[in-house]
């Protein structure tokens, strides 16, 4: 059976990456669909990504302090 065009990896890693809060929304509709790691894996994208872009509407030495912690955590992982 062929997988949807909005359920499929390409879709996913562009919308999460692009929109977070519309991969957000879209992950959580369809989480179902999506086996436990193969979903984790793309909310964790999601995250990122909208800890990135958030960083855009906060002060430069908040989003200086984000980053860093956000550059910490992926090092360590």
């Amino acid at each position: 059976m062929k997988t949807k065009w909005y359920l499929r990896p390409g879709f996913l890693w562009v919308i999460c990456l692009v929109t977070p809060p519309i991969g957000y929304a879209h992950l959580l509709y369809h989480r179902k669909k999506f086996r436990q790691q193969e979903w984790l894996g793309y909310l964790a994208i999601a995250t990122l990504t909208m800890a990135i872009w958030l960083t855009k509407f906060m002060n430069p030495v908040m989003a200086l302090i984000v980053l860093a912690l956000l550059l910490v955590l992926i090092w360590k992982l």
